[in-house]
């Protein structure tokens, strides 16, 4: 891909690579039913000169029409570089059935059709692939250490992390989107009162919570992180995390559910899904890891 340069749509080229290396492979299936078409009824004694001529001439069409596909395919997406992937090794039969060879020119155009099929997948190998990553096996929540804290019931703990875990439909991704937003909201609401001895207001959105978190949290803890240094870029972190845990609220009210949303999106996909849970599961990890390493998890769990 380094020495090839492609103009346009990469994904749409590679796409119509692909469409024309399945129509070539149709045009070999065609030409060699002809081939014993012709075989069998020569043997017979029925094919004549005229009928192995029109035989003949049906492949040339669609050979035709394949090879200027090619030609505008390729110098579109090729431009300079596209004889270098183009080949052209038969040249037409006469319009005279005088003399044809039927068989000789199908192998001809068949000889043709399989150098252009080998350079469409020597082509191929050199473009970009989807690899459908969402069909392997994604790492699932692990929230160990959030049920382990004592800040949130194991119960709620558990339906959140059940919710997360099953990502394989829109549907489920839909639920695990928001999973991962009340799961946030959940350990916020938790650790403040935790850090308080008060609830926060059930209005209370994730940025303001996140946001009274990290000032109750400095107020206790002093320097966060081992090194002066370490401990200022942590806290810019933790400035900036809002926005990390803002978007967990925002993914839930336009894709996920429990906000009121009449339809699952079309275009859900695993991407969407795994991006609210990693935020959701790092972040709620590192407030309760905090938190311990502070002395400051309730002694007895809830």
């Amino acid at each position: 891909m380094a020495n090839l340069r492609i103009y346009g749509d990469v994904v749409a080229f590679r796409r119509k690579v692909r469409s024309r290396l399945g129509r070539g492979n149709d045009l070999l299936s065609t030409i060699e039913g002809r081939r014993r078409i012709i075989e069998t009824e020569s043997r017979s004694g029925v094919m004549g000169d005229l009928q192995g001529f029109v035989a003949v001439d049906e492949v040339e069409k669609q050979y035709g029409r394949w090879v200027q596909d090619n030609r505008r395919l390729l110098d579109n997406h090729l431009g300079p570089a596209a004889e270098e992937w183009l080949t052209y090794r038969y040249a037409a039969s006469t319009s005279s059935a005088d003399r044809i060879d039927p068989l000789a020119a199908l192998a001809a155009v068949s000889d043709s059709v399989r150098a252009q099929v080998a350079n469409y997948e020597r082509l191929q190998a050199l473009l970009p692939t989807r690899r459908k990553l969402s069909g392997a096996t994604s790492t699932p929540p692990r929230l160990n250490e959030v049920r382990a804290a004592g800040l949130i019931s194991v119960e709620v703990v558990d339906s959140i992390e059940t919710r997360m875990v099953h990502t394989g439909t829109r549907r489920t991704r839909r639920t695990a989107i928001g999973a991962s937003k009340e799961l946030v909201e959940a350990v916020l609401r938790s650790a403040i009162k935790l850090l308080t001895g008060t609830a926060p207001a059930k209005k209370a959105d994730l940025r303001s919570l996140n946001r009274d978190f990290v000032a109750k949290l400095a107020a206790l803890t002093g320097d966060p992180a081992p090194t002066r240094a370490s401990s200022q870029t942590l806290r810019q972190f933790m400035s900036h995390a809002t926005s990390l845990v803002v978007f967990t609220a925002e993914w839930r009210n336009e894709l996920g559910d429990g906000h009121g949303t009449p339809t699952t999106p079309p275009r859900l996909e695993l991407r969407h899904a795994r991006l609210a849970i990693d935020i959701a599961e790092s972040y709620s990890r590192f407030v309760v890891l905090t938190l311990d390493d502070a002395g400051l998890l309730p002694p007895g769990g809830t």
